[in-house]
C-alpha cells in the first residue's frame, strides 16, 4: 500500500475543518466560546404599520415547516407587524396577538407576494451551550411572558443572537417536544455551560451578570477601565474619533462602559474607545460625557 504524505494528510485536515460550519467544534476552545457569546450582535425589528400583504398565515417558532408550532399560531399579515429578515425563504416577524401579547416567529416568505424586505439576513451564528439550569422558553420578548417550553438542565442548545429591545434575552434553538424551536430566555435567569455536552457538575456556569467583556477589541488593544457617562439623559456613541463621524449608538447616564482606547485630541480632551453591550457596537464617545475609571 502507498503511503499518503503526512503533508497531504495535514492539508486533507484543515480543509476539512474550514468547512464545517461557523463556530463548530473543530476550531472552538472554551475562550473561543466564551467571546463569540459575549459578542453576539443584537437584532432589530421594522414596523409596518399597514402590514406586508394580505390574509392570514401559520407561524412557527423556527424556519420550517416541521418546527414546533405554539398551539395554532398565526398571524394576518394586513394588520401592523414587524419584520427582522429572511432566514432560508423564511421570514421572521412580531406581531400583537389576540390577548394582547407579543409573538415572535417565522411565516413562509414564499406565500407573501410583492413585498421586499429591507432588513439584513441573519448570519449563521449558533454558539453550542449546555444548560445548568432548568430554563423557559418564549416567543413573546416581553415583561410578563407566556413560555411555550422549558430546556432541561444537561441539555444542549445554541445561542442565536440577543435580543435587548424589551429586556434582555437570548435568542435561541433548542428542541422542544422533539422538534426544533427557537424562541427567548432570560439573560440574567438561564445558566448555562460552554460547549455541547458539557459536564455541568463541574464547568463554570455563566449568565449575563458573570460573562465578563470582550477581551480583546477590534482595534486589538484590551481593557483600560470603564466610562462612566457623567452627562445625560444619553450621548451619541460615534464610528470614528471625530465629531463628524457617524452616529452608531449611545450611551446612558449614570452607566459604566468598558473602555479599550483612547485618543487625545488636545486641550485636555480627547475620545474613548467602548463597548456598548446593549447593542454589541464598538465605538468613540467625547471625554467631555464622562470620566474614565481605570481598573
Amino acid at each position: 500500500m502507498n503511503k499518503v504524505p503526512f503533508r497531504l494528510i495535514v492539508l486533507l485536515l484543515c480543509i476539512a475543518c474550514l468547512s464545517l460550519p461557523m463556530f463548530s467544534a473543530c476550531a472552538d476552545t472554551g475562550d473561543d466560546l466564551l467571546n463569540q457569546v459575549r459578542t453576539v450582535p443584537d437584532f432589530k425589528f421594522q414596523q409596518h404599520k399597514t402590514g406586508i400583504g394580505s390574509g392570514t398565515l401559520n407561524v412557527y417558532t423556527a424556519p420550517s415547516n416541521d418546527s414546533y408550532r405554539v398551539g395554532r399560531a398565526a398571524v394576518n399579515i394586513g394588520g401592523e407587524i414587524a419584520e427582522s429578515s429572511r432566514v432560508d425563504g423564511w421570514l421572521l416577524v412580531r406581531y400583537k396577538t389576540s390577548n394582547d401579547s407579543v409573538r415572535v416567529g417565522y411565516i413562509h416568505g414564499n406565500e407573501i407576494k410583492d413585498f421586499k424586505s429591507s432588513m439584513p439576513q441573519i448570519q449563521g451564528y449558533m454558539i453550542p451551550v449546555t444548560a445548568a439550569n432548568q430554563i423557559q422558553v418564549t416567543d413573546g420578548p416581553v415583561r410578563k411572558p407566556a413560555y411555550f417550553g422549558t430546556i432541561e438542565p444537561g441539555q444542549t442548545f445554541w445561542i442565536l443572537r440577543k435580543y435587548t429591545y424589551t429586556g434582555n434575552w437570548w435568542y435561541v434553538e433548542c428542541t422542544i417536544e422533539g422538534k426544533t424551536a427557537r424562541g427567548f430566555i432570560s439573560r440574567k435567569d438561564a445558566l448555562f455551560c460552554l460547549g455541547a455536552g458539557a459536564d455541568i457538575s463541574s464547568a463554570t456556569a455563566y449568565n449575563i451578570d458573570t460573562l465578563g467583556y470582550p477581551e480583546i477589541s477590534p482595534r486589538n488593544t484590551t481593557a483600560i477601565g470603564q466610562f462612566k457617562v457623567n452627562a445625560g439623559p444619553r450621548k451619541l456613541v460615534r464610528k470614528e474619533a471625530d465629531a463628524n463621524s457617524e452616529q452608531i449608538t449611545v450611551a446612558y447616564f449614570d452607566r459604566y462602559y468598558r473602555c479599550y482606547d483612547f485618543v487625545d485630541a488636545g486641550n485636555g480632551k480627547g475620545w474613548y474607545y467602548i463597548w456598548v453591550e446593549e447593542d454589541s457596537k464598538w465605538g468613540w464617545i467625547h471625554s467631555a460625557n464622562g470620566t474614565l475609571i481605570r481598573d
